[in-house]
């Protein structure tokens, strides 16, 4: 009996789906192989081929789809009956692809340009994709469950593919970060980020950056070239529990014979998980964003949602043509607007993370109707190809930006986005066609000869991998030629004030003066043209952090109402110190320079300014503590009856006002909160100093890596520096307050350029942060600064915080 090309199309597909590439469940070796160069619908004027081994074959003999029926359906026609692209007929979605290149390039954009501002919502779009695509694999699992042993045989078979489809690119990712790590940073930082792969290696990257505390939006030291993996992580731990759940039904209803009522125990299932899941997202959130940021129970939702669409397929499959067509462009605006109004301060993940989620739960429902011809933005070759290989360029993107970041710090920005993108467009281009799609492709049972099998077509894009990946290589060689010699007039005018500093100092008759002393330093460390001997070495800034940060001082976070916390020394005199965490990184510097008659109590006023304001900040648990918190604070200071009050804190915070000012308007509002908090803590006899920050710079491990020089490192002062100062230099003035202007210990006075270490000492542990070292080396300028009619020499000898630490209430 004969049988048409529709119709041995149709009979191939009922027996054995294809899965999202076109290759059967085998891995290609099943029935799929036997579609041959007449297998080929065209619905709606759009080409749809079974493929084997990821080859498409075309017919000559087609037939052209044109009833009502799946006009409104887009469903395949056999001259039989209409099928609909439902979880047993499954056929490449091209839309998918192009949602996943959707969210590929946002994530990149975000991460290589800041913007949008909500770019990272493209993980969560993933997540999405991914909860739906691996849930109807599963459902489509679920003929071969006859009860308890076939699930295990379809779990283990699952969990086979999956390794398959995720370990090796990964593990050859982490692997290239490793070693690139080894040759290119610091010692301390080649070792967190080794650290940081074994944890990716095992899926566990997103609980490793939670114990860090690693801040995604706000984060101020060197950023982990792994840190993208967390997503990778959530979603493994997630697939650790769904698909023995999953199995679990079916091979227990699998007996009755009904499963069709498998299907509703198991959305009934991860309707539960998807709401408890939503819950435990808002209230981690609210309490603790940063750990609900990586948390795979308050990420369970999002994956949960596109698997519930999975299971329930036969709903969306009678969708017509015209509503899954509004839906999917729907879902793609709702995303758009998420992109640029979702923010770390939005609420995120929950509730914040709904948007792109909902988003993306459209489109994936429009699709399941049939092909979305009327969607080209999603179905067009280079969005269609760029998703097939969203994971490679997911995987690279990251530590391509990281790498590339010092290698072109001084390069014009446009060069370092333009290097980045072609970077990362070429070597994720190779490891898929070299390494991720053979492997795919490739049978374990018969590696080789299924190697040797490929077809053209699969040849072709193994040639055209290694185009990409000898091109990857010329860019990678070319793209340090790109980085500029900056700041060569600079330099020589710095060098002419050194010899005129150096030569003042060696003919006056007097010692010169700690802040001449440490212009010199200064300047001497901009025109070193290599890296001196320091203490620590720069490789170890980042660790060189104030005692007081370590918890049982409780410095960051103390209880306002307690008298006790944090207070070092037993002298009659009491120094106050109210901030946020630059206060704590003074603080060794501060004891050092108020010497044995004082005690230094710091009140680390954790990431807020002390102002009579509110502030708006990305982690909702610190934002609420800066609002509420204030009045306890300066009751707590009126009731400790200071002698002396420091007022210190990250310049950054003139940009987060709860009003939302910005340039002088920031300025003013600056200045009348600042002048309020002042005088709420004002008293008679009671000095008050604002000290100001060290300029925002480059953190070491950013900058100081293999084959870098002291002139890579070196920052300048920026415009929000300069406004905050404004702010507060009106405020002293309005309240009688004094201001200590500290840019000239920090930065060359006359070109306002500040090198990354002054003497024998880095200068910050990060971008923001002092060192312990460099801190109790400026103890001479704070002394004359805070102290003004104080002895030089009496600054000396202070103790350490752990035989300063008072046990008295302060003030008694």
């Amino acid at each position: 009996m004969s049988h048409t090309p529709q119709q041995r199309l149709g009979d191939i597909l009922a027996r054995e789906p294809i899965d999202a590439r076109g290759f059967g469940p085998t891995g290609g070796r099943g029935n799929s192989e036997r579609l041959d160069a007449s297998a080929t619908v065209l619905v709606r004027g759009q080409r749809w081929s079974a493929t084997a081994r990821g080859r498409r074959h075309e017919a000559g003999d087609e037939q052209r789809v044109n009833t009502k029926q799946n006009r409104f359906r887009g469903s395949f026609e056999t001259s039989r009956r209409p099928r609909v692209l439902s979880d047993r007929t499954h056929v490449k979605r091209l839309d998918i692809q192009g949602l996943r290149t959707v969210a590929v390039g946002l994530v990149i954009a975000n991460h290589l340009t800041g913007q949008p501002r909500g770019g990272f919502i493209g993980v969560d779009v993933f997540f999405v994709i991914s909860g739906f695509l691996i849930t109807g694999n599963l459902m489509r699992s679920e003929s071969r469950i006859r009860g308890p042993r076939s699930a295990v045989i379809a779990i283990g078979d699952f969990y086979r593919k999956r390794i398959k489809r995720i370990l090796p690119a990964a593990l050859l990712v982490l692997v290239s970060i490793v070693v690139a790590a080894h040759f290119l940073f610091t010692a301390t930082r080649a070792a967190d980020a080794r650290t940081a792969a074994t944890w990716a290696a095992l899926f566990g990257a997103n609980i490793h950056f939670a114990k860090l505390g690693t801040d995604y939006f706000g984060e101020t030291a060197a950023v982990s070239p792994v840190q993208h993996f967390w997503s990778l992580s959530v979603e493994e731990q997630f697939y650790f529990v769904w698909p023995l759940l999953l199995f679990i039904v079916f091979g227990l209803v699998a007996r009755t014979g009904r499963l069709g009522a498998a299907r509703v125990v198991a959305g009934g299932a991860m309707g539960l998980i998807i709401v408890a899941s939503f819950g435990y997202a808002l209230l981690l959130t609210s309490s603790n964003a940063t750990l609900a940021y990586f948390s795979s129970p308050a990420r369970a939702w999002e994956l949960g949602l596109g698997a519930l669409l999975a299971i329930t397929t036969p709903v969306w499959a009678k969708l017509n043509y015209v509503t899954g067509t509004v839906m999917a462009w729907a879902g793609l605006v709702v995303i758009a607007v998420g992109a640029f109004v979702v923010g770390g301060d939005s609420g995120f993940p929950a509730p914040a993370a709904a948007i792109p989620v909902l988003g993306s739960a459209l489109v994936l429902a429009a699709g399941i109707r049939g092909p979305q011809e009327d969607v080209p933005v999603l179905t067009n070759q280079v969005m269609v190809y760029l998703g097939d290989a969203s994971y490679s360029l997911y995987l690279w993107h990251f530590p391509i930006i990281v790498f590339l970041q010092p290698v072109l710090a001084n390069a014009p920005t446009a060069t370092y986005y333009a290097s980045a993108l072609i970077l990362t467009l070429l070597v994720s281009i190779t490891a898929f066609e070299l390494v991720e799609n053979p492997l795919r492709i490739i049978s374990w049972r018969d590696p080789l000869g299924s190697l040797l099998r490929f077809s053209p077509d699969a040849r072709r894009r193994l040639q055209m991998g290694a185009l990409a990946a000898g091109a990857s290589l010329c860019v990678g060689l070319f793209a340090p030629t790109l980085k500029p010699v900056v700041g060569a007039a600079e330099s020589e005018a710095e060098s002419a004030a050194l010899s005129q500093l150096v030569q003042a100092t060696e003919t006056a008759t007097e010692e010169a003066t700690p802040e001449t002393a440490k212009q010199v330093e200064i300047l001497q460390a901009l025109s070193a043209t290599s890296w001196p001997t320091l203490s620590p070495p720069i490789g170890e800034a980042a660790s060189d952090k104030a005692p007081e940060f370590a918890a049982k001082y409780d410095c960051m976070y103390p209880d306002p109402t307690d008298r006790t916390a944090c207070t070092f020394g037993k002298g009659p005199k009491l120094a106050v110190v109210i901030g946020d965490s630059i206060g704590v990184s003074w603080m060794p510097g501060i004891r050092t320079a108020l010497g044995h008659r004082w005690r230094v109590r710091d009140i680390g006023y954790g990431s807020c300014a002390f102002l009579a304001t509110d502030r708006k900040l990305s982690d909702p648990t610190a934002e609420r503590r800066c609002n509420s918190d204030r009045e306890a604070v300066v009751n707590l200071v009126n009731s400790l009856a200071p002698d002396l009050i420091i007022l210190t804190n990250n310049q950054g915070a003139i940009n987060s006002l709860a009003s939302g000012a910005t340039g002088q308007e920031a300025v003013t509002a600056w200045t009348e909160a600042r002048s309020d908090a002042i005088r709420s803590v004002s008293a008679s006899g009671r000095d008050i100093v604002i000290l100001t920050p060290p300029p925002v710079g480059k953190a070491a491990d950013d900058c100081a890596g293999a084959g870098s020089a002291p002139a890579d490192c070196v920052s300048g002062i920026g415009r929000t520096w300069k406004d905050m100062v404004a702010g507060d230099i009106a405020a002293a003035t309005a309240t009688g307050a004094r201001l200590v202007d500290t840019s000239s210990w920090f930065c060359a006075a006359d070109s306002g350029r500040c090198p990354i270490f002054v003497g024998t000492s880095p200068v910050r542990t990060d971008e923001l942060h002092l060192t312990a070292t460099y801190a109790e080396a400026l103890a001479p300028l704070l002394r004359l600064s805070l102290l003004p009619s104080a002895e030089p020499s009496s600054a000396s000898g202070s103790p350490t915080p752990e035989s300063e630490t008072s046990s008295a209430p302060a003030g008694s």
